[in-house]
């Protein structure tokens, strides 16, 4: 097993909100006994079932609070499964936040796990609206004022952004209740990857998390997916 207690990419960005009461309800399951597997043990978070000698990210949108006010943020982490036992895990800085989602993805083939800490439970979001300049799909929109989203793509790595509805990080320019992501505008996990995709193609996985609700949308792009794109 290898554990991550540094990383290679992090990232963390914070919008204040309202101190919203809890839904609580069971932890968030993984994808099975026999495929990829994310848990949460304290301050670690292990994935497990990948591939042996996968290259994971770990993704997660958080909510902290001081009892007055609260704050989302983002965490990105990239471990290597150096052993290759498919099993990888970092130890999370400071305290784990209990209103947080965590997704473990294989950067090379796109499975995926998603938890939340026990005793908190997201919401799945709606399907996302794609969007096309020309014959590319490079616009994805999503319901709510502020999201954060991951897309690992084959072959060119992992990217994340984050985009509150109405500011200059909206793609669409507008206070309109949907938040848009550019492909353009996206950041690559790994400094210095500038092997940025121009469209999103099947094979692909994305996800987007809501900012305020930590609702979450999760889906392998497919033909489906991408013939909606108007």
């Amino acid at each position: 097993m290898t554990i991550g207690r540094g990383f290679s990419a992090w990232i963390a960005t914070t919008v204040a909100v309202p101190l919203l009461a809890l839904f609580l309800g069971p932890v968030a399951a993984g994808q099975g006994n026999s495929k990829p597997v994310v848990t949460i043990d304290g301050k670690r978070v292990i994935a497990s079932n990948f591939s042996p000698g996968s290259t994971i990210v770990f993704f997660s949108v958080y909510i902290a609070g001081d009892g007055y006010s609260t704050a989302t943020r983002s965490q990105t982490f990239r471990v290597t499964d150096d052993d290759k036992n498919g099993s990888v895990e970092i130890e999370v800085p400071g305290k784990m936040p209990f209103r947080s989602v965590w997704i473990a993805v294989d950067e090379r083939n796109g499975e995926y796990a998603v938890v939340s800490p026990a005793g908190y439970q997201t919401k799945a979001g709606p399907p996302p609206s794609l969007r096309k300049h020309g014959s590319a799909v490079d616009e994805i929109g999503w319901p709510g004022y502020g999201s954060y989203l991951l897309y690992v793509h084959p072959g060119k790595g992992a990217w994340t952004g984050q985009t509150f509805d109405g500011n200059s990080s909206d793609a669409d320019g507008r206070a309109d209740y949907v938040t848009s992501f550019a492909l353009a505008a996206l950041r690559p996990v790994v400094a210095g990857n500038s092997d940025k995709p121009a469209d999103l193609t099947p094979g692909g996985t994305l996800f987007i998390v809501d900012a305020f609700s930590l609702k979450t949308f999760v889906a392998k792009v497919d033909g489906g997916l991408l013939n909606g794109a108007r």
